[in-house]
Order: C-alpha cells, then structure tokens, then sequence
C-alpha cells in the first residue's frame, strides 16, 4: 500500500517548474520533454520504493473518509 500518498507529490504542473526557475523559460518550456521527467521520477519513486502504489479501492476508501473528516469539521 502506497502510505506516503500521492499528495506528497507536486501539485503544479512541469510547466508551473521551468516558469518558477527563470522567466525567460516562461511558456518557452519543452513541455513534453518535462513530463517526461516527471513521470521519470515518479516511476523511479515507486522503482525505489520510496512510494508504494494503492489500488482503486484503498484510494476511494481514503478518499471518502478524508472528504468524511471534512464535513465533520465543517459542521462543527
């Protein structure tokens, strides 16, 4: 099971990377060739184990009770 989550990952987009590093690669980046190295790494992380994956149902289940936990604060 993947316990870390994927929400340790990045949340921005390769291109959101390269525009952050220098403004003069803003809308100038390879944006296939930064995806590339996104998944790149994302499949070294599993390789690695440094993240497992969960399957279809463990992530709805985590889902749902996430989304639980915050209707719960809501209503308090």
């Amino acid at each position: 099971m993947y316990r870390s989550t994927t929400a340790s990952w990045p949340a921005v987009t390769p291109v959101a990377y390269a525009e952050g590093m220098s403004p003069e690669l803003a809308g100038q980046a390879d944006v296939e060739a930064l995806w590339r190295a996104e998944l790149r790494r994302r499949i070294d992380d599993v390789d690695s184990g440094r993240v497992q994956l969960v399957d279809h149902d463990e992530t709805v289940r985590i889902a749902r009770a996430r989304l639980a936990d915050l209707r719960a604060r809501r209503s308090v």
